[in-house]
């Protein structure tokens, strides 16, 4: 994303929420927190469709590297330490 879009979207995102009006600092933070959640969403439904059939072959080499991928896509949409045996355990309603 370029500077100029960076910085219009931190903008729009202060015109529509008063609490970011007065605060440009935190209006930034939001808008990398809002992007960067957005490009791990954008990721895991990628890992999702170009891993469908190793998600299929539980066990694989395949498998378990999905599953990896996954797991730090997520991390990064979320924030937090997600491990792969709780990607595992939550495939289908992740899907």
């Amino acid at each position: 994303m370029s500077k100029e879009s960076f910085d219009a979207y931190t903008k729009a995102l202060q015109a529509n929420n008063s609490a970011l009006l007065e605060n440009d600092k935190l209006a930034k933070k939001a808008a990398t927190d809002n992007i960067n959640f957005s490009v791990a969403i954008d990721d895991l439904n990628k890992i999702l469709k170009d891993q469908e059939e190793a998600l299929k072959d539980v066990g694989s080499p395949a498998y378990y590297e999905a599953i990896s991928s996954m797991s730090d896509a997520v991390n990064q949409m979320l924030g937090v330490d997600v491990d792969t045996n709780f990607i595992a355990a939550n495939l289908e309603k992740i899907k």
